[in-house]
Parts: C-alpha cells; structure tokens; sequence
C-alpha cells in the first residue's frame, strides 16, 4: 500500500497522460544514480523514489552509493523530501548524518542552518561538525559570533591541541574580517599552532 508520502509525490510529479512506469529498472536506476543522471530517476516516478529511500536506509550499501541516494533523494523530492531526511539526522553512522544534513540544507535553508548550528556544537563527529560549517559558510547572512565561539569549544581540541576544525573555521573568518574582530584576531597571532597565527595575521593585514 502506496504511503501518504510516496502518493504526494506521485501526485506533485503526475502530468496529464503521463505514466510513470509501476516496476524499476534497477539496473537503470544504479546506472544513472552512478552518473549523477537524476532526470532519469525522477522520470522513473514514485518507485525511483522509493528505491533512493531503500537504498539510503540500507546498511549494507557502500558509502558511496547511499550518500548520492541522500543528496537524489532531496533534490528530487524537495521538500517532499524532508520527513524521509531528518530520519539521517538521528543515525549512528558519521557519513549518514553528514550526507543528510547537506541534503536538508538545499532544500530547507533556514531550518538548515538552525540545524548546521546545533550539528556543530555537538555532534562527536568531526567530519560530521566540518560538514556543519560547509552549510553555514554559504549562508548570505553567516553568523560569525557563533564561529568564533566554536573556535573555542573543547570539541574542537584534542590533548589541548587544535583539531583541524579549527583551521578550518579561521579560514572562513578570515575571508572576510571585520573591523570589529580585530582584537580577536590579534589575540590568535600567539596561538602555538602556526597555521592559525598565520591565518591570524593575514586577516589582520586586510
């Protein structure tokens, strides 16, 4: 029985006297999912759909394979989509999470970055985190108080050292420095980790 969600696709994609084929190619489908072809699996209807959720949900599945089904799964379905992401967003697996949250972040920019913030602030994982401050930096409008606030959270060090986070968001504050920042930045030219003191230094001289 067809759920609610895959009949609200299959009626925001119907046409009139378009058919949408009832079985899957599955060879088709892995192929053009392969190519990146999502014009292929969208005109594949609700059981295209339907096999990128399977396949995001299927442990057993390369990572490669379920993290392209995650971002064909949202900009195919758009905000359709949304239900079926949010589930990555609880998962155990780091790439899960991470493809997810780039996945919700092209189809729900404001809620996104709400999420992208609090992804940031505390997911264990780093990759996870890195993939957070991905989304925020595009954002028109970035809240650089709260960069520089995860600049220092303890996450974002290992041993006292900086973990690669950290050089990572200096070079997003650095592009483009504020006047305002200036007392910040100059306190970073004494931070041992001469990558950051450079970078510090560098905006500085902006």
């Amino acid at each position: 029985m067809m759920s609610l969600l895959c009949l609200s696709i299959a009626l925001l994609w119907a046409a009139p006297n378009k058919q949408y084929p009832q079985n899957l190619d599955k060879q088709k489908f892995y192929q053009s999912l392969a190519q990146e072809d999502l014009m292929t699996i969208k005109a594949m209807g609700p059981v295209g759909y339907r096999e990128l959720r399977t396949l995001m949900q299927t442990e057993e599945r390369p990572m490669a394979e379920r993290w392209s089904a995650i971002i064909a799964l949202a900009k195919i379905g758009r905000e359709d989509s949304i239900q079926d992401l949010l589930w990555t967003q609880k998962h155990t697996t780091w790439y899960v999470r991470s493809a997810g949250l780039l996945a919700l972040s092209l189809v729900e920019k404001d809620r996104g970055e709400a999420r992208a913030k609090k992804i940031m602030s505390r997911d264990p994982a780093l990759l996870v985190r890195a993939t957070a401050l991905q989304v925020l930096s595009q954002s028109t409008n970035m809240d650089r108080d709260f960069l520089w606030k995860e600049l220092y959270n303890p996450m974002n060090f290992h041993h006292g050292k900086s973990l690669s986070l950290r050089e990572s968001i200096l070079k997003v504050l650095s592009e483009n420095p504020q006047k305002s920042e200036a007392e910040k930045f100059s306190i970073l030219r004494n931070e041992k980790d001469k990558t950051l003191s450079a970078l510090a230094q560098r905006a500085l001289q902006n």
